[in-house]
C-alpha cells in the first residue's frame, strides 16, 4: 500500500531520462522513480529490508518472529495432526 510521499529535486537532464524509461516501462513517472529507488535500496546490504516498530510489554528485547518461524510452526502443527488422525 502506498501512502507516503517524498518531494525530491532532480537536475533535468536526469528527470528527462527517468520519464524516457517510465515510458518504456510503460509507468507513470512516480511509479518508474518508486521502482528505481526500491530496486537501488534492495541492491544495497546496509540497508535493512522492512523497518518493524518495537515490541513494547512483556514482549520487549524478544526477537520478532519472521514468516519462515511461522510456517515451520504451521508445518509441524500439520504433521502432527495427520500422525493423530491416522491412528483414530
Amino acid at each position: 500500500m502506498k501512502n507516503d510521499a517524498i518531494t525530491i529535486r532532480i537536475a533535468a537532464p536526469l528527470k528527462r531520462r527517468l520519464a524516457a524509461r517510465a515510458r518504456l516501462e510503460r509507468r507513470s513517472l512516480s511509479a518508474q522513480a518508486a521502482h528505481e529507488i526500491a530496486r537501488a535500496v534492495a541492491e544495497d546490504a546496509d540497508v535493512p529490508r522492512e523497518v518493524t516498530r518495537p515490541v513494547l510489554g512483556r514482549f520487549a528485547g524478544v526477537r520478532v518472529p519472521t514468516e519462515s518461524d511461522f510456517e515451520h510452526v504451521r508445518r509441524t502443527m500439520w504433521e502432527r495432526l495427520s500422525r493423530r488422525n491416522e491412528r483414530a
